[in-house]
């Protein structure tokens, strides 16, 4: 199917509401990929307002004090790194569910930032082994060291971030 390959995803997210406590947040995939469902958060807290923190697999729990009371780099309930490996082409969608009555919010900012696997290299494991590029990030020159572990021609093709071939050179 092709497209960009997640490595790392974080989720960003602002919004305000009186009781957090009420909400389970989660994160829905494409259809093309099942819909896998990530749940965010689920009833955290207690009757603290406001949400406004980035969901990181390394992130901490949340605090529950202060305005916003969850703020900063947050886990998630579910790890978004159960999401590595997918696809990331189609459809995100942010779920909120709040069943209770007499208080409420809005969202006021949500984003998603996936850090995309984009390279790939169809040889066997010796040359994996002993492959070096560098410098990365990189502007203009690529370095492409093999040490020796493949003969004759070899082609490369370079990607983009966004998934777009950049080079594609034959060498020996």
């Amino acid at each position: 199917t092709g497209g960009l390959t997640i490595g790392e995803m974080r989720v960003s997210l602002g919004m305000t509401h009186t009781y957090v406590q009420d909400m389970t947040i989660t994160l829905q995939g494409p259809v093309s990929l099942g819909s896998p469902i990530i749940t965010l958060l689920e009833e955290p807290c207690g009757d603290n307002d406001n949400i406004n923190c980035r969901f990181i697999d390394t992130g901490f729990a949340p605090a529950c004090s202060g305005v916003p009371a969850i703020s900063g780099d947050i886990m998630s309930n579910d790890p978004l790194s159960n999401l590595n490996g997918l696809v990331a082409d189609g459809t995100w969608t942010l779920l909120i569910d709040d069943p209770y009555n007499g208080d409420g919010g809005s969202v006021t900012s949500f984003s998603i930032e996936i850090c995309a696997l984009t390279a790939s290299l169809s040889s066997n494991d010796d040359v994996l082994g002993s492959l070096k590029i560098y410098p990365n990030p990189a502007k203009g020159t690529v370095n492409i060291d093999l040490a020796g572990a493949v003969t004759g021609d070899t082609t490369f093709e370079l990607f983009d971030v966004q998934g777009r071939k950049v080079v594609t050179k034959v060498s020996s």
